[in-house]
């Protein structure tokens, strides 16, 4: 029997280019109408977005799991491993059930491919997998995560109760679009006809996205106008904020996750949640659902701190928005600490854009590269440390680079470790392999 994750991985995988990218969704419809439509038995909120789109997600699913729903999870890409994309109730999928699937899948994929244009790519045939997954486990809803952009997202053949679109920003625009008004089109693409939206975009992209949802007479509730969120606590150990809505008020939340910029994530949560009651009164969360669904959200890989002396944080930041998210809470949380970065970045990457403000804030830059051919070259990123005037140092593979800079680092420090989700995802399994093997 071959291996659902050999078997995929054989398919044209996304490269940071143009490679793995095949532009409209005829051949999820055609995989999906062999398939019997499984899409078609599921309850889905498809979030899409710049930034925010997986923590925005994680609040999602804690909300709705406070009040007893069973939740499917599908969000890319995989921070540990493959069955992280997909999970049930918190279940991740299994080898046994994605074995499975394949087999259904296999001949349907064998008979697209012998017409070039037809045969599918990893992404998509990964949407495929999850769909047969959810339909076998039947969530009450599915949290749906777009790949890359909207339009012509593999994921964008399901209607959804709720469309939310976390923010726009300059990322992968040689595909999306050159300005943030393209590519809120592009991202605007997931609504559907009467389907209400929830967005958190600003300046010239909720304007596109306003005009898209009018076209499609879909409702639209925006950050700070139709709800609101206001911090009204941040330290490196707590975070609490206020939400606001015409029929609801929080004066004061527990935020499982750290960083300004997530409640406006919980924000949009809470707002996608008030507008699901609405529309499936059976999937209205209690105000104490609420809370405890804010409060127990976690999402690795964001503002996650894994240690204390030194403080470890590993965060994905990869494109000019999320660094500046991230340079704003590590001003917020950890004023006057020495920081220590550990970077590994992707080269279709705006690489000045996404270096300048961290390395800034950096006593020494530890360049890696994580173990992806979309890596940038260490000579390209230490160039641009050395206009800054920034020391830095080149060690690859990532666990060694995470080391040093442990090893180089005092307890009163901070080691911050980002770039890239790849190398994250490196950086924490070392971790936890490290701390089992006793430090």
């Amino acid at each position: 029997m071959i291996k659902a994750i050999d078997w995929v991985g054989q398919f044209p995988k996304y490269n940071g280019g143009s490679e793995g990218i095949k532009p409209g969704l005829e051949r999820m419809e055609a995989i999906l109408t062999a398939l019997g439509s499984p899409h078609q038995s599921l309850s889905f909120i498809h979030v899409a977005g710049t930034n925010g789109k997986g923590s925005t997600c994680a609040f999602l699913s804690s909300i709705f799991a406070a009040a007893g729903l069973k939740i499917g999870l599908y969000t890319s890409p995989f921070l540990e491993t493959f069955h992280d994309r997909m999970r049930v109730g918190g279940r991740c999928v299994t080898d046994e059930q994605l074995d499975h699937y394949v087999q259904r899948l296999k001949p349907i994929v064998d008979k697209l491919s012998e017409i070039e244009a037809m045969q599918p790519t990893e992404f998509e045939l990964v949407t495929a997998l999850g769909l047969l997954f959810f339909a076998e486990e039947q969530p009450d809803i599915v949290i749906w995560e777009t790949g890359l952009g909207g339009r012509l997202d593999a994921t964008n053949v399901v209607t959804p109760l709720v469309s939310v679109i976390t923010n726009i920003g300059l990322d992968h625009q040689h595909i999306l679009g050159a300005s943030e008004s393209l590519i809120a089109k592009e991202k605007a693409g997931i609504i559907k006809t009467g389907v209400p939206v929830v967005s958190g975009a600003t300046g010239e992209a909720i304007q596109v996205i306003q005009t898209d949802a009018a076209g499609k007479s879909a409702d639209i509730s925006v950050l700070g106008v139709d709800f609101t969120a206001e911090v009204t606590a941040l330290s490196i150990t707590e975070h609490r904020m206020r939400y606001d809505s015409s029929t609801l008020h929080f004066g004061e939340l527990d935020v499982g996750l750290l960083g300004a910029h997530q409640a406006q994530n919980a924000a949009l949560a809470i707002r996608a949640a008030e507008v699901v009651a609405r529309i499936r009164p059976e999937f209205a969360v209690s105000s104490a659902g609420i809370r405890r669904g804010i409060s127990s959200a976690s999402w690795p890989g964001r503002f996650e701190v894994i240690a204390d002396h030194p403080i470890v944080i590993l965060d994905g930041a990869h494109n000019p928005d999320g660094v500046q998210a991230l340079t704003s809470a590590i001003k917020t949380l950890l004023p006057g600490k020495h920081i220590r970065v550990v970077m590994g970045i992707l080269q279709d990457k705006v690489i000045p854009d996404v270096i300048n403000p961290i390395a800034r804030l950096a006593r020494q830059v530890i360049v890696t590269q994580p173990n992806t051919p979309r890596a940038a070259q260490s000579g390209k990123v230490e160039q641009i440390l050395k206009e800054l005037g920034v020391p830095s140092v080149s060690i690859t593979p990532v666990s060694d680079a995470v080391l040093y800079a442990l090893e180089n680092s005092s307890e009163e420090e901070v080691v911050l470790v980002t770039g890239s989700l790849f190398t994250i995802s490196e950086a924490r399994a070392w971790w936890k392999r490290w701390i089992a093997e006793g430090r």
